[in-house]
Order: structure tokens, then C-alpha cells, then sequence
């Protein structure tokens, strides 16, 4: 049983008080008593769970409105494990991306009505390597960024700041063909981005 009631003390102050209690008069509520499910409800919970997990969309949003998954930092992890190793060739020389030094951005998972859409931008910054001729002299290393590695502006996806780490005097024209060489990335580096866009909408 349930009752309100409606105090007026002595400063005109308005209070109000609610109580319960069962018939008894005990004043505990019982415990709902738990209830097993029959294969059948479990199954099929297990069922849709999946089907939730597989679509993007959490277990508790069964109206499927719209629902933001945050992969910024899974993002920063993989981009630095999967352009590692890129290469590309321009004028008979080799570049290689080495390490990524910097991947800053977001990347997420967007589900509204039923549908789902991936997103990322990322500035990246790394190094890169070239052999030397001859190839025993060893490596010139140098550095590279991208400015904007967008989902959806990959296509003008750019390298800016190409240049060799240590310059020295008399090598200029090796110099020039590690950059040159160097900046024939993009295109193999806009490649891998499109691999890692594929692999964000699994999630």
C-alpha cells in the first residue's frame, strides 16, 4: 500500500511524505523470484546479440537510432603497424616507410537507422629509408607527413615536408632521387588507407 500526504508546519513550509508497505506491515518488499530461461528465449537473445555485435550497433540499442563507436586509439595502433614496410620506386631508386613517428586523429563508427558508416582523418608523420649507391655506404634516411588521411578525401591525400634527415655536401643529386622516390609513397600509402577504411567497417 501506498499514500502521500501533505504536511503544512508552522512557517508555511509545503513537505510531503511517501511511504509503502505491504499488508503485513513489515515494511520489506519481496524478492522477485528469478526465473530460468527456457533454451529456446536464450537462444535466441544469443541470436540477436550477434546479429547487433556483427551490424555495429551495441546490445541495449534495439531501436537502432543513432549510435557512435569511438576507434580513434585502435586507429593510432594499427596505422602504425600496417605503413610500416610500404614501399614504392621512382627513378630507379627504392623508398621504404621505416616508422611511424606520429598518427593524431579519430576514427569511429557511426549507426543511425539501421545503417552504419566509418570515418576516420589522421595527420601521420614518418620515416623513411633508401639504399645508397653503392648499397654498402648504407641507408639515407629521411622524413615524411601527411598532412590529412581521410576516408573521405583519399583521393587528394598528399605527402608534405619530404626531406633527408642529414644532407651532405656533394651527394645533392642522391638526395633528390630519395625524395623523388620518396614522394612516389602516396599513391602506395592512400592503397594501405583504403585496406585499413575496409577494416574499420568490420568493426
Amino acid at each position: 500500500m501506498a499514500s502521500v500526504e501533505e504536511d503544512d508546519d508552522a512557517s508555511n513550509n509545503l513537505s510531503y511524505k511517501y511511504w509503502w508497505s505491504k499488508n503485513d506491515g513489515d515494511g520489506n518488499l519481496p524478492r522477485p523470484a528469478p526465473v530460468k530461461l527456457s533454451e529456446s528465449d536464450a537462444s535466441a537473445m544469443s541470436e540477436d546479440a550477434a546479429q547487433r555485435t556483427s551490424s555495429g550497433l551495441s546490445t541495449w540499442n534495439k531501436a537502432q537510432t543513432f549510435e557512435e563507436r569511438d576507434f580513434s586509439s585502435w586507429g593510432e595502433a594499427r596505422i602504425k603497424e600496417v605503413l610500416v614496410g610500404v614501399e614504392a620506386s621512382a627513378g630507379g631508386r627504392t623508398a621504404v616507410v621505416k616508422e611511424v613517428t606520429n598518427a593524431k586523429g579519430d576514427a569511429s563508427i557511426v549507426v543511425s537507422r539501421g545503417k552504419k558508416r566509418a570515418g576516420f582523418d589522421y595527420e601521420v608523420t614518418f620515416k623513411w629509408t633508401t639504399k645508397l649507391d653503392p648499397p654498402e655506404e648504407g641507408e639515407l634516411e629521411g622524413s615524411a607527413t601527411i598532412p590529412s588521411a581521410s576516408l573521405d578525401d583519399l583521393d587528394e591525400m598528399e605527402l608534405t615536408n619530404v626531406k633527408v634527415s642529414a644532407k651532405k655536401k656533394g651527394r645533392e643529386n642522391v638526395e633528390a632521387g630519395a625524395i623523388k622516390a620518396a614522394k612516389a609513397l602516396v599513391d602506395k600509402l592512400r592503397e594501405t588507407f583504403e585496406a585499413f577504411a575496409e577494416e574499420l567497417k568490420c568493426k
